[in-house]
């Protein structure tokens, strides 16, 4: 069977299962189907295949001949978004040219944090007689060809794509640092370095912030003086800490003093890492504590975030 019957037949089996607005759209057109697939060096070319048989992510172009419409499937979304839903645009004219014009097109996410949005898709691929080829200024161009000419070659490729990876352990859907209790999420909380700092409960910080780097690195007189004046430095700065959290940001030691006048270069990673690790389980616990307040106070009015940190560090500790 031809890869463009393949296509179409996979077309025809995603109608049936996907839901009524997609097949009544499909009733008197032809649907292709273009799973998204996400660079994976481990069996690339087998998954690329894979996706079009049960893609998790998937838009369906159906055509009548005059007109187009499009649908989008995502499964790492909640469960109503996983069914097919219209969207107004997906492609761009050339871009849907390019549909049009090869069978087995997908669209490529070359890096782990990309994100994919309808009417905003950067990269085309396809299948053809075998290879996996990638769109590239108009130009379809093998894998390593693209890589090199997008990020200058595959060793910069790489490490970007490492550094992402790596940071995506640390999220919340990586499950490494969850919470999945309240009495869990509160009792870390309460002992955390970082919370505590936030919170204004700055009696015993220093000395969390000694136990929480000492448990992985044994230090001298002198590393624990510096790490002591850097804890100061952080208790004077505690509101800006708060605001950088409130906003999405990561707290990072070495901007409340220098680390490396007396850790050396393998130290300052040890520490770097405990604290991208503490970042991690504070906002994840507080995430999960956070997930469960209203909007609004009793009074009826709205929680700001400052209002909501309150509330959470009132249970904390409490």
């Amino acid at each position: 069977m031809t890869e463009k019957r393949i296509v179409r037949l996979i077309g025809l089996i995603a109608m049936i299962v996907s839901g009524h607005s997609l097949c009544d759209a499909a009733d008197n057109g032809e649907t292709k189907v273009v799973p998204v697939v996400s660079y994976t060096p481990e069996k690339f070319v087998d998954k690329c295949r894979a996706e079009f048989e049960r893609g998790n992510e998937v838009f369906y172009v159906v055509s009548d001949g005059e007109s187009y419409k499009y649908y989008w499937k995502n499964d790492y979304r909640t469960p109503e978004q996983s069914k097919p839903q219209e969207v107004r645009s997906c492609f761009t004219s050339s871009q849907l040219e390019f549909v049009n014009g090869e069978d087995s097109v997908f669209v490529f996410k070359p890096l782990p944090a990309d994100r994919i949005i309808p009417g905003r898709i950067k990269n085309l691929g396809c299948i053809r007689n075998g290879e996996i080829l990638i769109l590239n200024e108009n130009e379809l161009k093998s894998l390593g060809s693209f890589l090199n000419a997008t990020f200058g070659c595959i060793e910069n490729y790489i490490q970007q794509y490492q550094s992402q990876l790596q940071n995506i352990f640390y999220e919340p859907q990586s499950g490494i640092f969850s919470f999945y209790s309240r009495e869990a999420a509160n009792d870390f909380m309460k002992h955390s370095f970082l919370f505590n700092l936030m919170a204004g409960e700055t009696k015993d910080v220093k000395e969390m912030l000694l136990n929480l780097v000492g448990q992985r690195l044994r230090m001298t007189i002198e590393q624990k003086s510096i790490l002591n004046g850097i804890g100061d430095n952080a208790i004077a700065g505690h509101d800006d800490v708060l605001n950088s959290f409130l906003s999405g940001k990561s707290f990072d030691l070495s901007d409340w003093g220098g680390l490396s006048s007396v850790f050396s270069a393998d130290d300052v990673s040890i520490i770097e890492n405990i604290m991208r690790e503490e970042n991690a389980r504070v906002r994840n616990s507080y995430n999960f504590l956070r997930q469960s307040l209203s909007n609004v106070d009793d009074n009826g009015r709205y929680r700001t975030d400052r209002d909501e940190f309150k509330v959470i560090a009132n249970e904390v500790f409490k």
